[in-house]
């Protein structure tokens, strides 16, 4: 006994499901425009999820990579230039220095269950030699390596003795490296910057990359060079309309004391800067937990946009469908006089739905993946296609032709079989 599904046809034999389905295609290619108008809600439906999903997932996983590289155990202290230029007159007037190694200094000795706590100033200055190339210097200390996660590519990080001796040394990333050394070693080198020579004593991975993606108002400092920070402030003097740190990095062994300990440094600075909105606390475990709520939010949107195209593409299959049942009355009564039972008669007509339903699903995901193709190489945004968006839109394919053809497939098979060989 075979597993397959069969049915009676005509002359008393057995159809196989590959005749039922030789038979569907033949009567889809019979009304080919027909057959096309009504795939087109289909197809829609399922490219707009493939594509809208595939711009969602690329931003997302841009945006979780930049708020993740932060540190979901950081806080991260950072200046606030206020867009009310009144308001910005006021706080240079109360408290001119903004955020301050004296900030720092505070925020170790208050805060016990602190445990790394990185100051980081950059100055906009660009590489001068051998080459031109960078976009600042980054004066900062060893802990910045160990909070941030950074690898280390060759030689090594700033050190101690580097911060109390203000070493002329530096460290440039890989990025930096590719546009100043690109054929030859660059440990013991010297880059040039302004007036002031470095020599290089290490290479890293670019950090801290891509905030401006993240909606963090903070530099992207992935082709830079890292010196001491006591070094920089040497070499480059604060100017008075300049802040003398950009940022303070509060590192927390304790993942459950974030919150906390980014509520009592905020009252701490808020003291110490006499109330005055200069500055702004970030803690990337909250925007990351903000992140993926609006992903879920836009998730269900792009679910009801999708389930609205879907259910215009299932009403046009249930259409043509019991366009089909009326056209091929004639051909029901005499496969039911045959013997066809009348669920052999809703297999076959069931089958056809499928299929329209399989066909404008498998167009719609091509051409969404060439959809989400052209919005990357001709507008530069990242995609990233998923493998259960594809598979899913075939399951809501298939599910929307057995939904929407059950009922033609049905009357088809209700039909009285004397009227149906009466008709014309």
């Amino acid at each position: 006994m075979t597993t397959l599904p069969q049915f009676l046809g005509l002359g008393g034999r057995t159809v196989t499901l590959a005749e039922n389905f030789r038979i569907g295609i033949d009567a889809l290619l019979a009304q080919k425009l027909r057959s096309f108008l009504t795939t087109l809600g289909i197809i829609f439906g399922v490219a707009a999820v493939i594509s809208m999903t595939s711009i969602s997932a690329g931003a997302q996983s841009e945006i979780l990579d930049a708020i993740q590289s932060l540190g979901v155990n950081n806080i991260i202290v950072s200046i606030l230039e206020p867009e009310d230029t009144d308001l910005l007159l006021e706080n240079r007037r109360t408290n001119p220095n903004w955020l301050t190694l004296e900030d720092a200094q505070a925020i170790r000795d208050l805060l016990t269950d602190a445990g790394a706590v990185v100051p980081i100033r950059r100055v906009e200055e660009k590489v001068h030699f051998p080459v031109e190339g960078g976009s600042g210097i980054v004066g900062t200390s060893p802990e910045f390596q160990t909070v941030f996660h950074i690898r280390l590519i060759a030689g090594r990080f700033i050190s101690d003795d580097d911060v109390n001796s203000r070493a002329p040394v530096g460290v440039i990333t890989e990025t930096l490296r590719r546009e100043l050394f690109p054929l030859s070693n660059p440990l013991g080198q010297q880059v040039k910057v302004k007036k002031s020579w470095f020599t290089i004593i290490g290479v890293i991975e670019p950090p801290l990359g891509g905030f401006t993606s993240a909606g963090l108002d903070l530099p992207d400092m992935s082709d830079d060079v890292y010196i001491p920070l006591s070094t920089l402030n040497a070499r480059f003097a604060v100017k008075k309309t300049e802040s003398p740190l950009e940022a303070v990095v509060i590192n927390i062994p304790n993942e459950n004391k974030v919150r906390s300990v980014a509520n009592a440094a905020e009252r701490i600075i808020s003291r110490r800067h006499r109330k005055a909105e200069d500055f702004q606390i970030i803690v990337p475990v909250e925007l990351l937990e903000q992140s993926k709520q609006t992903q879920r939010i836009f998730n269900i949107v792009m679910g009801a946009i999708a389930s609205i195209s879907l259910l215009v593409g299932g009403i046009g299959i249930m259409n043509i469908m019991l366009s089909n049942v009326v056209e091929r009355t004639r051909e029901i009564g005499i496969r039911r006089a045959m013997g066809a039972r009348r669920s052999d008669v809703v297999s076959q007509f069931l089958l056809e739905a499928i299929l329209l339903s399989l066909i404008g699903g498998i167009a719609g995901v091509v051409i969404g993946i060439l959809m989400a193709w052209g919005i990357t190489q001709f507008a530069g945004w990242n995609t990233a296609i998923g493998p259960m968006a594809v598979i899913l839109a075939f399951v809501v394919s298939a599910t929307v032709g057995i939904v929407f053809g059950w009922w033609p497939a049905k009357k088809a098979a209700e039909l009285d079989v004397i009227n149906a060989l009466r008709y014309e």
